[in-house]
């Protein structure tokens, strides 16, 4: 069975960030061991200043089953535009966007069913912080 690629989507105000949050969500997955498993993961940092269609390309050429974004104030608008056009043109893919400032709000995802499951049998689950 191919691996599911799952894409952590890090854009921030400089491309020299430390990609923590992913660092984090990726240890965290991994220790379901049907997560583990079934899929890889990648990171993609960048910085605001990079052109968006040229995100968007790298992102179209990632071709990734899940594409999980860090969400912030500062990059919200870019992440809109390229969500927007993601959702259009891989309506297979699934997209997941998350904050780190949010505590406590949410129930626990059921990582399994989240990572591993079919696009057609996508799920709303929503994710917390925690």
């Amino acid at each position: 069975m191919a691996k599911k690629k799952v894409l952590f989507v890090e854009l921030d105000v400089n491309r020299d960030v430390l990609p923590l949050v992913s660092g984090y969500l990726r240890a965290y997955a991994c220790r379901e061991p049907e997560v583990a498993r079934c899929c890889e993961f990648e990171q993609l940092v960048e910085g605001l200043r990079t052109p968006r269609d040229e995100l968007l390309s790298r992102l179209l050429a990632e071709n990734a089953a899940i594409y999980a974004f860090n969400c912030s104030v500062w990059n919200m608008r870019l992440v809109r535009y390229l969500v927007g056009r993601l959702a259009r043109m891989l309506p297979n893919a699934k997209l997941v966007l998350g904050v780190p400032q949010v505590d406590g709000h949410g129930e626990p995802p059921d990582l399994p069913a989240l990572w591993t499951a079919s696009p057609a049998s996508s799920s709303s689950t929503r994710p917390s912080a925690r």
